[in-house]
C-alpha cells in the first residue's frame, strides 16, 4: 500500500472489475511500461492475419491482453533533432556500404526510395558523395580508399531500444508529411497563434478548413515525440500531464475536444486539486475500459473513449 504507483495515477484498492484482488498488471520493458489486463478469449473468437494480400485464419490460444496508457521512459526524438538527424546518418551510411562492398553498385532512385520520406534530395546526395563516386545512368561506386567508419563498426552504437525509437520518430515524422506538414514538429506559440487566426477567420465560413486546422493542430501534439517527452517529463520530475493526451478514457475524450476548441492546453488553467482529481478519473476509467469484460454490463458505451495516443 505505500509503495508508489509506477502510472500517472493511483492504483484501486479492493477487486477491479475482471477480478484481480487490488492489483495491476504491467508490461515493462526498456522502454516503457503499460497497464495490461488478459482478456479469456469465447469459443467464437479467433484470429485474421493478412499477409501479403491473403488472410489466414488462427486461434487464439492462452487469452489477448489489452494495455492501457503507455508511460515512456525514454524521449523518442523529434525528426529536426541533432540525434535523429545523426542517426539517420548513420543508417545510410552503412546502407551505401552494404550495396557497394566487394565491387557493388549502387542506382540512386532505387537507394534515395529508402529514405525519401525522411530526408531530402539535397541532404542524400552529400551523404552518397562522401562516399561514392558517381558513374553514368546514375549509379555509383565506392570511392577508392574510402573505408567503413570505424565508429559504425562498434555494434553498440545501435541498439535495439535505439533502433525502435529511431523508426518511431520516423514514422511520426512520415504521418505529418502525409498531412503536408514537412517542417512542424512542436506546438511553438507562433503555430498556435496562427491557426488561432485561421480558424477565428474562419470559423463561420468554412467549416472543413477549421476541421482541417484542428486536425493537424492534434496530429503535432499527438506525435511520438511530443507525447514521449510528455510522459517522461511527468515522471521523471512531475511536470503536469496534459490530460488531452491520455488515452482509454470518456474524460480523457473530453479534455481533448476543449483543447481542440481553442488549440491550446487548458491545464495551466486548472486549479491543482482539480486536475488531479480529473487525472485521476481518467486513469480509473482507462483500467475499467481494459479490464472490461463483454457481458459484464453497467459501463458506459462512451467509457471507451480514447484522447490521444499511447507515446512510445
Amino acid at each position: 500500500p505505500q509503495q508508489e504507483s509506477p502510472f500517472y495515477g493511483e492504483l484501486p484498492d479492493g477487486p477491479q472489475p475482471n477480478g484481480a484482488g487490488g492489483f495491476v498488471s504491467a508490461l515493462e520493458n526498456n522502454l516503457y511500461r503499460a497497464p495490461v489486463s488478459r482478456h479469456p478469449p469465447a469459443p467464437t473468437d479467433f484470429l485474421v492475419v493478412v499477409k501479403d494480400g491473403r488472410h489466414f485464419i488462427r486461434p487464439i490460444e492462452g487469452g489477448v491482453a489489452v494495455a492501457g496508457q503507455v508511460h515512456a521512459f525514454s524521449r523518442v526524438p523529434a525528426p529536426n533533432s541533432k540525434e535523429q538527424q545523426n542517426t539517420l546518418r548513420k543508417r545510410l551510411v552503412t546502407y551505401i556500404f552494404s550495396k557497394l562492398k566487394d565491387g557493388g553498385v549502387l542506382r540512386f532512385q532505387d537507394a534515395y526510395q529508402e529514405f525519401c520520406d525522411v530526408m531530402t534530395d539535397a541532404t542524400f546526395k552529400k551523404h552518397l558523395r562522401e562516399y561514392a563516386d558517381p558513374m553514368e545512368g546514375g549509379r555509383y561506386t565506392l570511392r577508392p580508399g574510402v573505408e567503413f567508419p570505424r565508429e559504425l563498426q562498434d555494434p553498440s552504437h545501435d541498439t535495439p531500444e535505439a533502433s525502435c525509437l529511431h523508426d518511431s520518430s520516423e514514422r511520426g515524422e512520415a504521418r505529418l508529411r502525409q498531412l503536408g506538414l514537412a517542417k512542424i514538429f512542436h506546438i511553438t506559440t507562433e503555430y498556435r497563434e496562427a491557426l488561432n487566426q485561421m480558424v477565428s477567420r474562419h470559423r463561420a465560413t468554412d467549416a472543413a478548413l477549421r476541421e482541417g486546422a484542428l486536425t493537424l493542430f492534434e496530429s503535432v501534439r499527438l506525435s511520438p515525440w511530443n507525447l514521449s517527452s510528455y510522459m517522461v517529463g511527468m515522471l521523471d520530475s512531475r511536470e503536469k500531464l496534459p490530460l488531452e493526451v491520455l488515452v482509454g478514457s470518456a474524460t480523457a475524450y473530453k479534455a481533448a475536444a476543449a483543447a481542440n476548441q481553442t488549440l491550446a492546453a487548458r491545464d495551466a488553467k486548472r486549479d491543482q486539486v482539480e486536475y488531479m482529481r480529473k487525472r485521476q478519473q481518467i486513469f480509473n476509467e482507462m483500467l475499467d475500459t481494459i479490464t472490461y469484460q463483454e457481458g459484464d454490463g453497467g459501463q458506459d458505451d462512451g467509457g471507451g473513449g480514447g484522447g490521444g495516443g499511447g507515446g512510445g
